[in-house]
C-alpha cells in the first residue's frame, strides 16, 4: 500500500517588532580643527600609543603613528605634516632646545641599525659641513630609539614647494630653458662645494630641489642614503622605482657613489624640466638599467614635442649638453664648471660659479680647466 507524502509544517514567521523608542535629542560634541595637511585619524580605531617602548615590527609604523604635538626625542615638538612617501615623512617641528623652527625627515626604521645605521650616520656627518646658500642645512640625525624613531634634521626652506612641483603647474608642464638657467647655475655651485667635501648627493631629483622665498635653488637630502644604496633585503623593488629614474648606469648595478653620479643625475632632471618627462621610467631598478643601456637615448626637444606638443626645439647647446651628462660612460660626463659655463642662465652667475671652482679646487686643476676652455 503506498504511503501518504507528508507536506512540511509552515514555520510561523516570528512577530514584526514593533518602532523603536525615539532617542532624546542629543547636542553634538564641538568635533576638534584638524589641519589639512595632517593625515585624519581614524574614528573607529584605538588611539595610537607613541609611548609604546617596544619596536615595531613593521619598520615604518613609527612614522604613521606621528601626530601635532608629539615630542621626539625629548626636543623636538612635532607642529604639522610637511610632505610624506612610503619610506619617509617630513614633519614641520619646534627645536624646544635651539628654540628654533627646522624641518624633521623621519626615515624608516630600517636605518636604525647595523651597516644602514652607519652609512647614515656618515653621509649625515659630510652634510653638516656643507654651508652653501643652494645647499640645505643639515643640523643633526635624530635618535629616538624609544618610539623606534629616526629623523634627520634641517632646516626649512620657504614653502617646500619643489621644481617637481612648480614644473607640474607650468601651462606645458615643463620649462623653457631661460626660465632654469638660474637654476642650474646655482645647483652646479652647490655641487660643485659638496664634491669637493667628499660628499655625492645619489639621489638629485626636481623633488629635492626646493625653493626659497627669494626664488633660489636649494639642494635638500644630502647625506640620506636613497633606497638603491642600501642592501635589497630593507627595501622593495617598488620602494626604488622612483629613485631608479634619476640615477646612474654605475647606481643602477651597485657600483660606490661618485660625483659623476650627480652628474647624470642632473642630465635627467634637466630633461625632465624642459619636457616634461625623464627619460625612461620604469617600474624596477632592473628594468631601469636595461632601458637605459639597452634603448636609445630619446632627445630632448623630439621627447618634448612628443610629451608636451611645444614645437619650439630646446636649443642645441642645451641639447648637447643634456645629452654628455647622460653619457654612459662616467668620464664621458661634464664636470660642474662646464656646465654652469654652458647653461648658467647670466655672465654673474658663471663668473660666480667659476670663481668658486677656483677658490674650492685646492690645487686640482681638472674643474678649472673645464671652466675655462668654455668661456
Amino acid at each position: 500500500m503506498a504511503r501518504k507524502s507528508r507536506s512540511p509544517k509552515k514555520k510561523s514567521n516570528p512577530p514584526e517588532p514593533g518602532p523603536e523608542p525615539a532617542a532624546a535629542p542629543t547636542t553634538p560634541e564641538p568635533q576638534p580643527q584638524t589641519d589639512p595637511q595632517i593625515p585624519a585619524a581614524d574614528p573607529g580605531a584605538s588611539a595610537p600609543d607613541l609611548h609604546e617602548s617596544a619596536k615595531p615590527a613593521d619598520p615604518n609604523l613609527g612614522l604613521r603613528r606621528l601626530a601635532a604635538r608629539d615630542l621626539v626625542a625629548g626636543r623636538y615638538r612635532l607642529v604639522r605634516l610637511l610632505g610624506k612617501g612610503r619610506l619617509s615623512a617630513v614633519w614641520l617641528a619646534h627645536d624646544e632646545s635651539a628654540d628654533r623652527e627646522c624641518a624633521l625627515k623621519f626615515l624608516s626604521a630600517s636605518f636604525s641599525e647595523g651597516p644602514l645605521l652607519d652609512v647614515l650616520e656618515a653621509g649625515v656627518a659630510r652634510a653638516r659641513e656643507l654651508d652653501h646658500p643652494n645647499i640645505v642645512r643639515v643640523f643633526e640625525l635624530v635618535k629616538d630609539p624609544a618610539h623606534a624613531l629616526l629623523a634627520v634634521a634641517m632646516e626649512v626652506v620657504g614653502t617646500g614647494e619643489s621644481l617637481a612641483a612648480r614644473r607640474e603647474a607650468q601651462p606645458a608642464g615643463s620649462f623653457e630653458p631661460d626660465a632654469i638657467a638660474e637654476w642650474v647655475g646655482q645647483c652646479c655651485e652647490a655641487l660643485a662645494v659638496a664634491h669637493e667635501r667628499g660628499s655625492v648627493h645619489r639621489n638629485l631629483q626636481p623633488a629635492n630641489l626646493l625653493l626659497d622665498a627669494v626664488g633660489a635653488v636649494k639642494i635638500a637630502d644630502f647625506g640620506i642614503p636613497a633606497p638603491l644604496d642600501v642592501p635589497p633585503l630593507h627595501f622593495t623593488r617598488r620602494d626604488t622605482a622612483g629613485t631608479a629614474t634619476y640615477q646612474s648606469p654605475g647606481q643602477l648595478r651597485g657600483e660606490a657613489p661618485q660625483p659623476a653620479d650627480d652628474l647624470y643625475s642632473l642630465g635627467v632632471t634637466l630633461h625632465e624640466l624642459l619636457c616634461g618627462k625623464p627619460p625612461f621610467v620604469a617600474a624596477s631598478a632592473d628594468f631601469q638599467l636595461y632601458q637605459v643601456t639597452n634603448q636609445p637615448m630619446p632627445g630632448a626637444s623630439a621627447h618634448r614635442r612628443e610629451i608636451t606638443g611645444v614645437d619650439a626645439p630646446v636649443p642645441q647647446t642645451w641639447e648637447e649638453t643634456i645629452a654628455a651628462l647622460l653619457s654612459l660612460d662616467a668620464t664621458g660626463r661634464p664636470g660642474v664648471a662646464e656646465v654652469a659655463m654652458r647653461l648658467a642662465g647670466s655672465p654673474a652667475a658663471r663668473s660666480r660659479c667659476l670663481r668658486l671652482i677656483v677658490v674650492d679646487a685646492q690645487g686640482s686643476n681638472e674643474p678649472l680647466e673645464l671652466a675655462l676652455e668654455t668661456v
